[in-house]
């Protein structure tokens, strides 16, 4: 089964939930704090809404920051699943991962663009005294689901269902569909990416959806 932490790239550096609650915590006793000053008469009525504003804009921030995240694991889980599919590329005994030049570029892009998201996330929970061990490795729910996010990636940069008439009939008699359900079953039995245990879940949260 693929980790994104064979990848080369610690994930758990990234902003996550428990970054976001951090920060609307902070956020929200900043704001406790102005609301007791304009109490007492030591800030300016006037300048309330505005700081309201602001607050609320920070708010917006934190989460699309979260969202970010989301889209980051997206594009790197990509990347690796089409060097981990890919017969050209391969990995050295020693774990170097060697992409061939079709592939160089994206691996090293999703790589890179984790990395440096990784290095500022780091110096921000420095910097706002938010301080985890190295072996806190967080897991990361920036989407309401993550297959369902790297679903609709793998539809939208085309390597699911397919593009030729072969590979659409093909993915359609070896898992069933060309749907989400189908997909469900490739990456359970094909790309070996989606555990049986969170393959059943996802499959009994989707016959709940169709009762309700």
């Amino acid at each position: 089964m693929l980790t994104l932490s064979k990848s080369g790239a610690n994930v758990g550096k990234l902003y996550d939930r428990r970054d976001l609650e951090f920060d609307l915590h902070a956020i929200d006793d900043l704001e406790a704090g102005i609301s007791r000053q304009v109490l007492a008469g030591t800030f300016p009525a006037c300048k309330v809404p505005e700081t309201v504003r602001l607050f609320e804009k920070e708010r917006q921030r934190c989460k699309m920051q979260l969202l970010r995240t989301g889209q980051l694991i997206s594009d790197l889980t990509h990347a690796m699943r089409l060097f981990r599919m890919c017969p050209h590329c391969a990995t050295t005994t020693g774990g170097k991962q060697l992409p061939c030049s079709t592939h160089k570029l994206i691996v090293h892009k999703a790589k890179q663009a984790v990395h440096f998201a990784a290095e500022d996330n780091l110096a921000r929970r420095m910097a706002a005294g938010q301080m985890r061990s190295e072996d806190d490795d967080s897991t990361h729910d920036g989407s309401s689901n993550q297959w369902e996010t790297l679903y609709w990636a793998d539809r939208r940069n085309k390597v699911w269902p397919g593009q030729s008439r072969d590979e659409l009939e093909y993915n359609r008699e070896q898992f069933g569909s060309l749907d989400y359900r189908g997909w469900l079953e490739m990456m359970r039995w094909s790309a070996e990416e989606i555990s049986e245990t969170e393959y059943s879940t996802e499959l009994a949260r989707l016959r709940e959806g169709q009762q309700r």
